[in-house]
C-alpha cells in the first residue's frame, strides 16, 4: 500500500521548527517532506527531513519585528522567488499539505492550484489582531482544517463559514523533554538566560550578564545559560570574571545545554533573546523580561507583548532599565492569578497529537 505523501510548508525559523516536529511524528505513517520558504530549513536538516523546492531570500528570515523589512526583501528578490515557490508546487502532487505560520503559505497554495490544505496559524490571536476579512475568505475557500492558537479565535473563524478548531497551542507542544538533564532545586532566586542561537547571541549574554552583575553582591541568585551546541562562552566567562567551576571563587555560572521544559521550568525569571522559547516560558507560568533588538517596530513590540501577556516585559538593551525590572521582579513575584492569565494568552499543550491523528487518518 502507497504511504500518504505529505508536504509541510513553513515561512520563518520558528515555523521550521514546529514544522519538524510535525514532520518527526509523521515519519513512520507518511511519506513527508519540507517546504522552507525562506531561509535554509536548518531545522528540518538536523531531524533529517527532506527538503524539496526552492528557498528564499536569508534577510530578516521571514522576521517582520524590524522597520522596512518587507521593503528590503522585495528589493532583494522576493517576489521572484514567490513566482520561483509558486511553479514549484504546480509542478508537484501531493495528498496532504500542511502550512505552518501565516497566511503566506496558504496563499502560494492557492495561486499553484493546490487546494485544499490544513493550516496552523502561529501567529494570529484575539489578544492581539484577528485574521481580516480577505483572510478568512482565504481560509473558508483553501483549508480543510484550520487549528488556531486559542478557543475564541477558533469561534470567531468558525461564524465565518471557516472549519476552524482550537486543540491547543502548537508551540506549547514543541518544548523538548530531557530527562537526563535533571537541574537541581534550590533555595536561591533562580535566573535562567536564553541568549538566542544566532549570530548575536554572545553580545546579547554579554548585555545579560553585564546587567547582573550590577546586583549579584545585592540578591541571592543563581545563573543558569542556556547554550546551544555550536556555541562556546568559555572566553566571556574568563572575561567578565565568571566562572563555570565553583573552586575559582568567581560568579558562578551553569550552563544547559539548549532549551527543555526542564529548563524553563526551573526558572523563577527568564532573561530572553529567543522568540518562541518566551512564549513557551509564559506559557507554563513563568515571568519573561525580552531583549528587543535594534530597530525594532513599536507596533510589533505592542503586538508581542498583547500576545505573551501580563508576565512580559519587552526592554531595550538598556542595563539600568534591566536592574530595576530585574530587582522587581526578585522583590515581587507574580501572583498565581497573574500566572493564570499568562497560561490562558499562550494557550496549553495538545495540538500536535490532533494534527498528526487528522493528517494520517483521513
Amino acid at each position: 500500500m502507497r504511504m500518504k505523501k505529505v508536504l509541510i510548508i513553513s515561512n520563518g525559523l520558528g515555523e521550521d521548527s514546529i514544522g519538524a516536529v510535525i514532520a518527526k511524528s509523521l515519519l513512520t505513517n507518511t511519506d513527508v517532506h519540507a517546504m522552507a520558504l525562506v531561509g535554509k530549513g536548518t531545522a528540518y536538516q538536523i531531524n533529517k527531513i527532506p527538503l524539496v523546492g526552492p528557498g528564499a531570500i536569508d534577510s530578516h528570515l521571514g522576521n517582520r519585528r524590524y522597520k522596512y523589512s518587507f521593503l528590503k526583501d522585495l528589493t532583494q528578490g522576493a517576489i521572484q522567488f514567490m513566482f520561483k515557490q509558486i511553479d514549484f508546487l504546480k509542478s508537484q502532487e501531493f495528498d496532504e499539505i500542511i502550512c505552518v505560520g501565516d497566511i503566506y503559505s496558504v496563499l502560494i497554495c492557492y495561486f499553484s492550484g493546490q487546494i485544499p490544505v490544513r493550516f496552523i496559524g502561529v501567529y494570529k490571536s484575539t489578544y492581539s489582531h484577528s485574521y481580516q476579512w480577505y483572510e478568512k475568505y482565504l481560509l473558508k475557500r483553501q483549508a480543510l482544517t484550520v487549528w488556531t492558537r486559542d478557543a475564541k479565535l477558533s469561534v470567531q473563524l468558525t461564524n465565518a463559514g471557516v472549519n476552524a478548531r482550537y486543540d491547543g497551542n502548537i508551540i506549547m507542544d514543541t518544548i523538548a523533554i530531557s530527562p537526563n538533564e535533571t537541574i537541581a532545586p534550590s533555595d536561591l532566586f533562580t535566573i535562567v538566560i536564553l541568549p538566542g542561537s544566532r549570530k548575536e547571541a554572545r553580545e546579547n549574554l554579554r548585555f545579560f550578564l553585564t546587567t547582573l552583575k550590577t546586583i549579584w553582591d545585592k540578591k541571592s541568585i543563581r545563573v543558569i545559560v542556556s547554550r546551544s551546541p555550536d556555541l562556546n562562552f568559555s572566553e566571556l566567562y574568563c572575561q567578565l570574571d565568571f566562572s563555570l567551576s565553583p573552586k575559582d571563587g568567581k560568579q558562578l555560572i551553569t550552563e544547559y545545554p539548549g532549551i527543555s521544559y526542564e529548563l524553563l521550568n526551573s526558572a523563577d525569571l527568564l532573561l530572553s533573546a529567543a522568540g518562541t522559547s518566551q512564549q513557551q516560558a509564559a506559557g507554563l507560568g513563568k515571568p519573561v523580561i525580552g531583549l528587543l533588538p535594534e530597530g525594532v517596530r513599536k507596533k510589533r513590540k505592542r503586538t508581542i507583548s498583547q500576545i505573551m501577556g501580563p508576565l512580559y516585559t519587552p526592554l531595550s538593551r538598556d542595563i539600568s532599565q534591566f536592574t530595576q525590572e530585574i530587582s522587581r521582579q526578585i522583590n515581587c513575584p507574580p501572583s498565581e492569578e497573574l500566572k493564570k492569565i499568562s497560561k490562558e494568552h499562550i494557550g496549553h499543550s495538545g495540538a500536535l497529537s490532533k494534527v498528526i491523528s487528522t493528517v494520517i487518518s483521513q
